[in-house]
């Protein structure tokens, strides 16, 4: 029992006398460039993945689309060419002018709406084409052109219903103002984007008076062509 005894008290004292790592000043200026380094590291890490987008440039439309339903347009770019913003001109059956629409953008895709109240209740073919222009506001490029514009041909109604792009849900179909003008008790407020008319004096000075019996403006960067 004394030589077990002798035994732990041995190891006890040998564990109290064991040395215990000093952290010297060389080791601090160590450990600080080694905290430093790692927040560098996390600093300079790469941001998430950026969009490329496609290889080749992608607009989608559709072929046809119902009287007083929104006509889709959707536009996917690839990065390297520096595209910041996608400018749409449209004009409806019957126009000279074309009307000016900035597509909203996500990514390397541009995409937006014609109003259901611009696609009106006449029917024939509906004309755009679009413009793609970088920070400074330079045209980078076009697809399609007022000779050569798409087209989306407006029918009064179709056995599918009002069509979509791919992924979306078809789109509402407004209400007809004639059938409900505004104004009347119980009518949606309407703000016409297109003032009435009867001849070119009703209209104002850089506007005319379209065949449809509203103000039409005149473009001038399209004016001449």
């Amino acid at each position: 029992m004394d030589s077990f005894d002798a035994a732990a008290k041995l190891r006890l004292t040998l564990a109290v006398q064991e040395p215990r790592p000093v952290l010297t000043r060389g080791g601090m200026r160590g450990l600080a460039l080694l905290l430093a380094l790692t927040a560098a590291a996390c600093a300079a890490a790469p941001p998430g993945p950026v969009d490329p987008g496609p290889p080749q440039p992608i607009v989608e439309t559709v072929p046809y689309q119902e009287i007083l339903t929104p006509v889709p347009v959707r536009a996917r770019i690839p990065a390297r060419l520096g595209v910041d913003n996608v400018l749409l001109y449209y004009r409806t059956f019957g126009t000279r002018v074309w009307t000016l629409l900035e597509l909203g953008r996500s990514g390397q895709t541009w995409q937006g709406t014609i109003d259901c109240l611009e696609v009106s209740t006449i029917t024939g073919p509906l004309q755009f084409f679009l413009q793609w222009r970088d920070r400074e506001d330079r045209l980078v490029a076009a697809t399609g052109s007022p000779s050569y514009p798409y087209r989306v041909d407006v029918v009064y109604r179709s056995a599918q219903g009002p069509t979509a792009l791919a992924g979306e849900p078809p789109p509402w179909r407004c209400a007809d103002p004639a059938d409900c003008p505004p104004g009347l008790a119980g009518c949606p407020q309407y703000v016409p984007r297109r003032p009435a008319c009867r001849s070119d004096e009703d209209c104002g000075s850089d506007d005319y008076c379209a065949w449809d019996g509203y103000c039409d403006a005149v473009t001038p960067e399209l004016a001449a062509r």
